[in-house]
C-alpha cells in the first residue's frame, strides 16, 4: 500500500497545485491495473496487490471529480498484461500500449478511463466491462 496508494496519493497531492495553475489544462494521469476491477483470479497471495489497485481507482475518481471543477483532468490508465522485465512470461502487450493512453490523456479530450492491453487473449476494456456487469456469482465462476 506505501507505494501503489499512498505513494501515488502524495505525489498527486505534490503536483496538483501546478495542475491547477495551468488554467484548465491540467493533466494527472494515474496508471492501474485491470486488478482495479477483478480480484482473486491468482489467489490470496495477490491480494494486497489487487486490494491497492482497488483504493488507487477510488482514489483516481475523488481526484477526477474534485479537481474536475479546479480545471485539472485526471485520467486512469488501467493496463492488461504488458511484457516487461518483471512480467516477461504472461506479457501479452508492448509498454507502447500504455504510452498510447498517456499521451491521449495529455490531449485536450482526456478520458476518465483508459482500458488498454488484454488478459488471456480479452481486451482488458471487456473483461473489465463484464466483472463490472455481469453478476457477482458468475463472475466468480469465471475465475
Amino acid at each position: 500500500f506505501a507505494t501503489n496508494v499512498v505513494g501515488v496519493a502524495v505525489t498527486a497531492r505534490a503536483f496538483l497545485p501546478m495542475l491547477r495553475e495551468a488554467g484548465g489544462a491540467g493533466r494527472l494521469i494515474i496508471i492501474g491495473s485491470y486488478f482495479g476491477t477483478i480480484a482473486g483470479a491468482i489467489g490470496e497471495g495477490h491480494a494486497y496487490y489487487e486490494a491497492s489497485k482497488f483504493a488507487v481507482e477510488g482514489l483516481c475518481d475523488n481526484l477526477r471529480r474534485s479537481e474536475a471543477k479546479r480545471g485539472v483532468a485526471v485520467s486512469l490508465v488501467k493496463p492488461g498484461n504488458i511484457s516487461t522485465a518483471m512480467n516477461a512470461v504472461h506479457g501479452e502487450d508492448p509498454p507502447e500500449v500504455v504510452l498510447r493512453a498517456v499521451r491521449h490523456a495529455l490531449g485536450c479530450r482526456p478520458r476518465h478511463r483508459y482500458h488498454v492491453g488484454r488478459v488471456k487473449g480479452m481486451g482488458v476494456w471487456l473483461l473489465c466491462w463484464l466483472f463490472n456487469h455481469l453478476p457477482t456469482w458468475l463472475t466468480d465462476r469465471l475465475l
